[in-house]
């Protein structure tokens, strides 16, 4: 059986997280670029839609990480 983890991390984090994957002998990982706010709140930016409509941006830069592991491993 395989195991999906899914983990949502800031930015510098990602080369701590790679390391401890990579201490426990997991190596395949895919990345994604993706903005989004929690607790944090975001960062308050001002753009403009459609060259009139002016709207608040609260989002952050963070980083997707997919892990598929078998299930032995997992129990690792």
């Amino acid at each position: 059986m395989i195991i999906k983890v899914e983990a949502i991390i800031r930015e510098e984090k990602m080369e701590d997280v790679l390391d401890a994957l990579s201490a426990l002998d997991v190596h395949g990982v895919t990345l994604y670029q993706v903005m989004g706010c929690g607790t944090q709140r975001g960062r308050k930016e001002y753009a403009y839609v459609r060259g009139h409509q002016q709207v608040e941006i609260q989002m952050l830069p963070k980083i997707k990480l997919e892990i598929l592991v078998s299930s032995e491993e997992w129990e690792k």
